[in-house]
Parts: structure tokens; sequence; C-alpha cells
């Protein structure tokens, strides 16, 4: 018996060019840490929605006509704002930028993308939505200390903002090189007339 083909899935609002070039230099200023953090690629940034995980290829479908039934929505403004780290800046794990406009917009979005698929059996998320731009994951604590202080610096930096019009669902493949994400479906938030 050939084992199921699976994909891994997530559901995110992409970030237009020119809010990636405007991360861009961020990232950059972070890296000077010397910092051992994976940092993202800038045409891989975007605002996840939910992670679904490894799920069989047949399903995907299934998934993005259950998404499409999300309740429509007019496009909203989002404004990336302020360097922070999960689980805090002293010890950061993950280095990420907030939002600073359309957080109520997001968060709405986020519950009836969680609602549409747990008719799917996918378990609904049980934290509270906590909207951001992961920019870099900490592998070890090396030059931590340069770290947490450039933190400190970008609290209140900006990186644009921009009218957030649908979602897409993301086929994410690892590989050595770091991941490729390619778009199963896009889900705009107003359909179009026929």
């Amino acid at each position: 018996m050939n084992p199921v083909e699976e994909w891994r899935l997530f559901v995110a609002i992409s970030l237009p060019d020119e809010v990636g070039r405007a991360v861009a230099p961020i990232i950059d200023e972070l890296r000077r840490t010397k910092a051992d953090v994976k940092w993202v690629q800038p045409e891989n940034l975007h605002l996840t929605l939910k992670f679904l995980g490894e799920v069989p290829v047949g399903k995907a479908e299934r998934i993005a006509e259950a998404l499409r039934a999300v309740p429509e929505r007019e496009p909203f403004r989002l404004a990336l704002r302020g360097i922070d780290a999960f689980p805090s800046p002293a010890s950061p794990r993950v280095v990420w930028i907030g939002l600073a406009d359309g957080v109520p917009d997001f968060i709405s979005l986020a519950h009836d993308v969680d609602g549409a698929l747990v008719k799917l059996g996918f378990l609904r998320e049980k934290k509270p939505v906590s909207p951001h731009l992961t920019l870099g994951r900490v592998r070890s604590p090396m030059n931590g200390e340069a770290l947490r202080a450039a933190i400190g610096r970008l609290t209140a930096v900006e990186a644009g903002g921009f009218l957030a019009g649908e979602a897409r669902l993301y086929r994410s493949e690892l590989r050595p090189s770091g991941p490729v994400y390619s778009v199963v479906a896009n889900l705009p938030f107003r359909r179009l007339e026929p």
C-alpha cells in the first residue's frame, strides 16, 4: 500500500512587495547583531491565520472550499510596527514585528478561518490570536545580548501598511535551503460578481 502523500499547509495573508521591501532593512539591522537566528527570507514573509500541518493532498480542495465559505468582508488596512519577541524580549525565541492597524479585523478573520476548518476535523485554536509577522527563529543564545539590545532599539520601528484583500492557502515545502511556499488557493474577501 502506497503511503498517502501529504502537504504542509497554512492559511495566511501575504505582504505586498513594497511592504516586504520595507521589512527587509529591519531584518538586516537585526542580522547585524550576528545572533544565531534563522531569518525569514523577504519573499516568504506572511501573516499566519492558521497553521494546518501535514494534510493529505486529497483534502486540500475541501479545505479551500471551506475557506471560501468564510463570511465575506471588506478589505481592511494592516500596518506593521514594533519589534518584539516570544516568549519575551528578554528571552527571545521568535523575533517578530507587530500590527499597529487592523488588529480587530485580523483577529475576526482568524476566528472565522478557525471555525470553518473545525468542520473538517481541525482542532480549534486554544490560544488567543496574537497577530504578528515572524522575522526569525533563534537557534542558540549566541550574541543574545546584542539581539536583545536591537529588539529594544526597534520597539517603535514602522514598516508601512497595506490593504489586505485576500487570504491564501499555502503549501510549505521544507528544503535544506529553507522553506518554499506555493499558493494552493486564493481566498478573496469579497467575491467578484460573475
